[in-house]
């Protein structure tokens, strides 16, 4: 299998060199001088005076428009921060997920290695009938091509543009560079490395074609039997990490309602069955595609629905899902302290956050859509309400959980386009329904309670071994304490009820040990054969294990 060849360390250096000089010209000529500034760039600008900017749109329309000039790694970073909102103010928020990325395909003779490279050497006519210059679609890091391979089948095929690889190693080693630069002069809410290498991460998983043709195979595998859902077939024979060969999907765009009319399509239908099928997605594989724009949702007859495009997918486990529930059922249920404890719950609250200001908050939000009906209740403006309270708390929940809202919001807006009286809370509920009842199963509880009990042994295992390292720094003078203030109520809370499990659990198991003893021994007198002794200890055992199942389904 080809692929680029890797460059020299002065070629790298120099062409490292000539990508700052681009970033610091594009960066200056759309008005952030003062950036450069502080990040030391402006010397790779000549002649730079950051007064010479004349600045006339918005910063977020001038961040978007730099970016988009800058390619497909820079795209990449603002696609990924505009499912960002708890790092990104609102204003640039909107602009970045107005990014497009379109650019003028190459010609078709430049393509040709890659594919060849794909098919192990062989003359293209050899493995297709015929093949289209002119692409399907052009994008910065690869063109897609028609083809018919001998058999007759019509196939799409992707390749990836020459030097994309290398210009994204680039980008990625100019932007780590640049955010430990970030880390150490500004003064940013959030770890700019982090960031990137978890966009780097991502840039690199989207590069590889044959993980996103096994991801394809994984939705294929997940909706077996759904007979309206269409995944295209992969040709693996053909493919490789630069080149995907699959099946042409053909149909109508799904918001092209005008020919979706003609052809007797029922869009009503239609809206819900795009809903179930990312609800499944989402709350049944905990794998979903996050890229659920028009352009990647056909139409073909008998109201199927074909999915195509699936470099950037999501994945949530099923305690994050379950946390997202609680956190939707405290809102319903106009609880905003259980609001604030689901978002705990899900690691998004830390010692500088105002749990007092967030409840109030939550509270407000509550009271704004209390008494509407699902009908009049919209999930994209809820959403937008929540990511604007999210900013403002500095709440850091999951990336997943980003992606996936705006994924919500991109399925709702669908939903609406192809019937206004569409509701996307009205089709997930059976979901969330099902989703409970596989919480509640006495298989998940006992599952619950025996990794608690485990917990607790492995905990009171190694207390001594803990508490003699704190003794020994005590002794040599080493034992600091450092308290913020801030917070100390939440996390005194959570210490009491931390302590409050570990005990129930410590005698619900010194219990159950007696129990079994008791049935060995059998002292004292006896009731229909089995020692008092043993009845007590039941009794015991049983409201201790009520007490464990209120405490972790109150979790």
């Amino acid at each position: 299998m080809g692929g680029e060849a890797p460059l020299g360390p002065l070629a790298r250096r120099r062409r490292l060199a000539g990508r700052y000089r681009q970033v610091a010209e594009v960066l200056g000529r759309y008005g952030f001088g003062l950036l450069l500034e502080e990040l030391g760039l402006e010397r790779f600008r000549p002649g730079f005076r950051r007064r010479e900017e004349r600045v006339l749109q918005s910063r977020g329309a001038r961040l978007r428009q730099a970016l988009e000039e800058l390619g497909p790694t820079f795209i990449k970073l603002g696609q990924f921060l505009s499912t960002r909102p708890d790092l990104v103010p609102p204003d640039i928020l909107d602009e970045l997920q107005r990014l497009q990325d379109q650019v003028p395909p190459v010609p078709f003779q430049v393509l040709e290695p890659a594919l060849r490279d794909a098919l192990g050497g062989r003359p293209l006519d050899q493995v297709f009938r015929s093949l289209d210059p002119e692409p399907l679609a052009s994008a910065s890091i690869a063109q897609v091509h028609a083809g018919v391979l001998h058999d007759g089948a019509e196939v799409a095929i992707k390749i990836q543009r020459p030097q994309v690889q290398q210009l994204i190693a680039t980008d990625l080693e100019l932007l780590t560079a640049l955010a430990h630069l970030a880390a150490g002069r500004l003064h940013l809410p959030f770890d700019p490395v982090a960031l990137v290498d978890a966009l780097a991460h991502g840039v690199r998983q989207e590069l590889d074609y044959l993980r996103e043709g096994r991801t394809i195979e994984r939705f294929q595998a997940n909706f077996q039997g759904w007979a309206w859902v269409h995944f295209p077939r992969v040709y693996w024979a053909w493919s490789s990490r630069q080149v995907l060969v699959m099946e042409r999907l053909r149909g109508w765009r799904i918001t092209d309602l005008e020919a979706l009319d003609r052809a007797g399509i029922d869009r009503r239908l239609l809206a819900r069955r795009g809903a179930q099928l990312f609800m499944k997605m989402v709350l049944v594989d905990g794998f979903f595609h996050g890229d659920p724009h028009p352009g990647n949702l056909y139409v073909e007859p008998g109201n199927r629905l074909a999915v195509m495009d699936f470099g950037i997918v999501g994945r949530i486990d099923e305690e994050t899902i379950e946390g997202v529930v609680s956190l939707l059922q405290a809102l319903v249920d106009r609880r905003p302290q259980q609001a604030v404890q689901a978002l705990d719950a899900l690691g998004a609250l830390d010692a500088q956050t105002d749990q007092a200001a967030l409840r109030r908050d939550l509270g407000e939000l509550i009271d704004t859509h209390w008494g509407r009906t699902l009908a009049e209740v919209s999930v994209g403006e809820t959403v937008a309400e929540l990511l604007r309270l999210i900013h403002r708390h500095r709440i850091h929940l999951p990336s997943e959980l980003f992606l996936l809202a705006k994924v919500l919001v991109g399925v709702e807006g669908l939903g609406r386009q192809l019937d206004p009286s569409f509701n996307v809370v009205e089709v997930a509920a059976p979901f969330v329904r099902r989703l409970m009842t596989r919480r509640l199963a006495p298989s998940r509880v006992g599952r619950r309670v025996w990794e608690d009990l485990s917990h607790t042994a492995a905990l009171w295992g190694r207390l001594p071994q803990e508490l003699a390292g704190l003794a020994t720094q005590a002794r040599q003078g080493r034992l600091r304490l450092q308290v913020d203030p801030r917070g100390l109520d939440a996390h005194a809370r959570r210490i009491e009820r931390a302590v409050r499990e570990l005990g129930v659990s410590v005698v619900f198991a010194a219990t159950l040990l007696a129990l079994v003893f008791s049935l060995w021994v059998a002292p004292g007198p006896h009731l229909a054969g089995v020692p008092l002794l043993t009845w007590f200890l039941l009794a015991l055992l049983a409201f201790l294990g009520a007490l464990l199942f209120i405490s972790l389904f109150r979790r």
